[in-house]
């Protein structure tokens, strides 16, 4: 007898999905376009913060891995790791590298 996607999908289009031993649950598979609608709808949320150097109040974005901007500058990112014990020549040459 030959398998059959027999799980609709969870998103809400009801396309029929394969179940694995490693799947979700049957109510909540998503299969990738809803997943994909859901990921770009959702806009990035922004929260107040203070900044982890000079404390001034700023708005903490989601960066492009995922994880919250401490500071409200590269300057102060730069000042506040130097200020904990990195090598000012080390810390330069890491912001060069992530913005190439």
């Amino acid at each position: 007898m030959a398998r059959k996607p027999d799980t609709p999908c969870a998103g809400g289009c009801g396309r029929l999905l394969w179940g694995t031993s490693t799947s979700l649950p049957p109510g909540e598979r998503v299969c990738q376009r809803c997943r994909r609608a859901r990921k770009n709808a959702e806009p990035d949320e922004a929260r107040p913060e203070a900044c982890g150097y000079c404390a001034e109040p700023f708005t903490s974005k989601r960066r492009g891995v995922g994880l919250w901007s401490w500071c409200c500058s590269r300057t102060c990112a730069r000042r506040l790791r130097i200020a904990e014990g990195d090598d000012p020549f080390m810390v330069a040459a890491a912001l060069r590298r992530e913005t190439r």
